[in-house]
């Protein structure tokens, strides 16, 4: 007797073959893949437009093309079969009804992976293009797969039910429509209008959305709710099918009806029943690379710290975390699937801390809060300050969490509060994990552990805005100015530190929280940022000095031309920006070169990601430029610089330690930033931003690479020494000369066990918002976002600094920028090559207008001449006008041709890059399924050739 496993696959293997014994297989093979590679490369945000080396616009539409494509493979698998009468004679072999479905299912399901299987060149092209997360892309693969089977479920059930293929197509799409929809506030609102007290079958119903748990699988997360979801639906619909199969063999009395009625009944409560009992575990597999969706290694050590703090009295405080949440219809679906994520992630923070306590006495609890309007939880969210929302006339709806131990409460805004005190924007779940971090760690602190940063920056600057440096109060307010706010990397400063506090820029002196001066050395500074130190006094230099000999952690940001900064009156691009520390660092062995910049050719930034032009001192270092060795740069994403000027010498000559954080490629070159009369060149401010985008397309013309990397920025640990040995520069020496000098009390080397840092960057602009920030849109309006890791870069120095190693891995677990590399370099390689005949046409513009002018200056000489000889009538030969005449009309012609050409060949540039994509989309659209194509004729002709008698 054949045993159940050896019935299944034989049927499922004559099915498989079954698929390509005619046409349709390769028929629907083709379609299918001519649809998911027209989808990603041609439709909304393909993969070029996003520049990223993802499949994010691939797994994007799968939902929706397996929405009419699965129904057209099941449609067919028992309406053909009751429609031929072989439905009978399939239950007459010996195999049972259930046998008969799992094997024409399996068999249909295996078609529909050969299918997926077959987009690889899709998988093979972005791994050709850059560097992908090839872990995140398989686990979408698994996703998607199983998003098809459960739709090949539900055609197998609606097959089952008719004769007509056409009617189980049809209802097969309502069914698979249904489970894409149900998520959507439409759905939602409905089904909340239908049981509105019963808040429990609207997220039921919200849950039943593909969507929901098809977006784990493609940020890269094995979660066993989606898996069980996924494998529920394709056995409850199979169970279904199976029942109808199995009427069909049976006589059809009212009696087997209601058996089979309730059979199906049962099954639909283990469903729901198995759903509802294991949506609280928290299983789940990070396949991403870094696990970036998993609680870091920085959070166990601080949830360490948090169990070691209170001990294992049963009595000692706990940590308790609220996460307030409005359950409303009129709130969106986006924020309720939100909050569940967040709470996701707080159970598992709740399960982490039961493993560091060794499952005894937990240190960490966690409350879920509805908070509805006029009531006591809304009074608990105002005290707490959770942010708010309007979902009515005078109603609002909260989301946020707050974190209260012992008598200190810090909040977590899950709602990013934008201009005027609007919630804008939902938080990003990346930087989740770090903020609810850094939020107990402000609890463990006590009062002695505050936070001071100072900031020491020229007035012109503003980093801490107000008015245009330079203008009146009153001439202000006549012409309607309004105070700049602080720059973004300030507010963020303020948001978590304790204090941040100015250092003034001539003296180096601070006033503390009792409004005394201090001098740096004497204050309780933590951290001293230094920002664009632009003619910087000795006095304050020599501030600077007994501050890190006093211990004290330095970060200078130096700049050989600061893009971004503000002119005279407010007004941008002056003719002076630059900045170093020229007392400072001979002491610690190093040079800063503040008159050239750097421009890099294997990063430059890309004004628009489909075109051409490059900006080269507008360098974005990639991951590869940081070094892996300190934890302020590990796993760090793009650092943006603009004119960013380099370090040279040795710090051990001094007996220092040196570590280099940022480097360029060798594909670099430096730029003087003056020509011998004193004008910039090279080097412009980025307003006006024509004339600075000419600037970057006649550096990217005449580039040529040294072949040598540059050092852009570097740590400083050691044994430092004073930069003044002789004491106070601004000393006053006594009246009297025979008078005893007063005591020079400096200090000349570091103190005893203490250890100083100071990390010198060669820019300042990546500070700036023009450069780091990004003004963003979403449901709420507009907020600011980071355009890229330069603050990350600021914070973690911050966070290193001032003495918390954990956050720092914490904030290093973030999603990476993956640009597409290869198709950078090929565009790079295009661009040279079609601006050699550019260069060669603006020689012969050049050549001409020299012409011109010499005869120009040949008729002035002539002129000036005649009028020191005491004047006299006017007069120009006609030879001479004739010259004028010709040069100019030849000027003319080579600037007419010149300017036609240069359009030409820029079209021609335009032209060749749009092949190259074109070549690369239609190769992907088109190669797979050609092949599928001819090796079904292939099939076809070697069954129907004719043999030999």
């Amino acid at each position: 007797m054949n045993s159940p496993l050896r019935n299944i696959f034989t049927v499922a293997k004559r099915e498989f073959s079954g698929y390509f014994a005619t046409p349709v297989a390769y028929v629907f093979l083709v379609i299918f893949l001519l649809m998911t590679g027209f989808f990603t490369f041609m439709l909304g945000m393909d993969l070029f437009d996003r520049n990223q080396a993802s499949l994010e616009s691939f797994f994007t539409w799968h939902p929706w093309l397996y929405l009419f494509l699965v129904p057209a493979v099941a449609m067919r698998l028992w309406s053909e079969e009751k429609r031929t009468g072989t439905l009978e004679l399939l239950l007459t072999l010996p195999i049972t009804a259930w046998q008969a479905v799992m094997a024409k299912f399996l068999a249909s399901w295996a078609f529909l992976i050969l299918a997926l299987a077959l987009t690889f060149p899709v998988w093979i092209t972005v791994n050709q293009l850059g560097s992908p997360d090839n872990g995140a892309i398989f686990c979408a693969y698994i996703g998607s797969a199983l998003m098809a089977g459960a739709y090949l479920a539900i055609g197998c059930m609606t097959s089952a039910l008719t004769r007509n293929q056409v009617v189980s197509f049809i209802l097969s799409v309502v069914v698979c429509l249904f489970t894409i929809l149900a998520g959507f506030a439409p759905v939602t609102n409905f089904m909340a209008g239908m049981f509105p007290d019963s808040p429990a079958v609207v997220e039921f119903v919200a849950n039943l959305s593909v969507i929901t748990h098809f977006e784990y699988f493609q940020r890269g997360v094995l979660d066993f709710r989606d898996l069980l979801f996924f494998g529920s639906v394709i056995a409850f619909a199979l169970f279904v099918t199976g029942v109808i199969v199995r009427g069909a063999q049976e006589s059809r009395t009212a009696g087997n009806f209601s058996y089979s009625l309730g059979f199906v009944a049962v099954g639909a409560l283990i469903l729901i029943g198995a759903n509802a009992m294991t949506s609280q575990l928290r299983w789940k597999a990070d396949l991403t690379e870094g696990n970036i969706y998993s609680l870091s290694e920085g959070t166990e050590r601080i949830l360490l710290r948090l169990s070691d703090d209170r001990g294992t009295e049963a009595d000692a405080f706990k940590l308790e975390v609220r996460l307030y949440q409005t359950r409303d219809k009129r709130v969106p679906n986006n924020l309720s699937r939100y909050a569940k994520r967040a709470e996701d992630m707080l159970n598992e923070y709740v399960g982490l801390a039961r493993q560091m306590s060794k499952g005894e006495n937990a240190p960490l609890i966690l409350q879920h809060i509805n908070v509805q309007p006029d009531s006591p939880e809304e009074d608990q969210a105002i005290k707490d300050n959770i942010e708010k929302f309007s979902i009515g006339p005078g109603e609002f709806a909260y989301l946020g969490m707050s974190l209260s131990y012992a008598d200190r409460t810090e909040k977590v805004d899950l709602l990013v509060s934008g201009q005027g005190g609007r919630s804008m924007s939902l938080r990003s779940e990346v930087t989740l994990e770090y903020e609810i971090s850094r939020a107990i760690t402000r609890l463990l602190k006590t009062e002695n552990n505050r936070v001071v940063i100072g900031i020491m920056t020229p007035p012109g600057v503003q980093v801490m805005g107000g008015l245009p440096h330079g203008i009146p109060p009153q001439m202000a307010m006549q012409r309607g100015m309004q105070p700049r706010p602080p720059w973004a990397l300030i507010r963020l400063l303020q948001q978590e530190y304790d204090e941040v506090r100015t250092v003034d820029f001539a003296t180096g002196i601070s006033r503390n929280e009792k409004s005394e001066e201090q001098s740096l050395a004497e204050s309780d500074i933590d951290m001293l940022l230094v920002i664009h130190p632009q003619n910087i006094s000795e006095r304050a230099q020599f501030a600077i000095d007994q501050y890190v000999l006093n211990g004290g952690k330095l970060v200078a940001f130096l700049d050989p031309f600061y893009g971004f900064s503000a002119g005279p009156m407010g007004g941008f691009g002056p003719s002076e920006s630059s900045s170093t520390l020229s007392k400072l660092l001979p002491a610690w062995g190093l040079y800063f070169d503040d008159q050239h910049v750097l421009a890099d050719m294997d990063s430059p930034f890309r004004r628009d990601p489909r075109g051409s032009e490059v900006w080269p001192t507008w360098v974005e270092l990639p991951g590869k430029s940081h070094s892996q060795s300190e934890i302020v740069t590990q796993d760090l994403g793009t650092v943006s610089v603009l004119h960013a000027g380099a370090f040279t010498g040795k710090a051990v000559d001094k007996g220092l330690v040196q570590v280099n954080l940022f480097n360029t490629s060798t594909n670099a070159m430096r730029l003087n930033t003056k020509t011998s009369a004193g004008t910039a060149t090279n080097a412009t401010a980025v307003l006006p931003l024509p004339r600075f985008s000419a600037a970057q397309e006649k550096i990217a013309r005449t580039f040529k690479g040294s072949g040598k990397s540059s050092v852009l920025a570097v740590k400083l640990t050691g044994a430092f020494q004073t930069a003044f040995p002789k004491g106070d520069p601004e000393a006053v020496p006594p009246a009297d000369a025979n008078a005893t000098a007063p005591k020079d009390n400096a200090l000349k080397v570091v103190r005893k066990d203490i250890s100083p840092v100071v990390v010198l960057v060669g820019d300042v602009d990546l500070l700036n918002d023009q450069l780091a920030a990004q003004p963003m849109q979403d449901a709420f309006g507009q907020f600011v976002g980071f355009r890229n890791s330069n603050f990350a870069f600021v914070m973690n120095l911050a966070d290193y600094l001032t003495g918390d190693d954990d956050l720092i891995r914490v904030r290093s677990q973030s999603q990476r920028d993956r640009p597409l590399e290869l198709l950078d370099r090929m565009l790079e390689k295009a661009t040279r090559r079609v601006q050699n005949d550019i260069d060669q046409l603006e020689k012969e513009l050049d050549e001409a207008d020299k012409k011109v002018q010499e005869v120009k200056d040949n008729l002035n000489e002539q002129i000036r001449q005649l009028l020191a000889a005491g004047g006299g009538q006017l007069q120009v030969s006609q030879t001479d006008i004739k010259k004028l005449e010709d040069s100019q009309a030849a000027e003319e012609a080579a600037q007419d041709k010149a300017r036609k050409t240069i359009r030409e060949k820029k079209r021609e540039l335009r032209e060749e890059i749009n092949a190259l994509k074109f070549r690369i989309k239609w190769a992907n659209i088109l190669i797979m399924p050609a092949l599928v194509a001819l090796f079904g004729l292939f099939v076809a002709f070697t069954r129907h050739r004719p043999t030999a008698a």
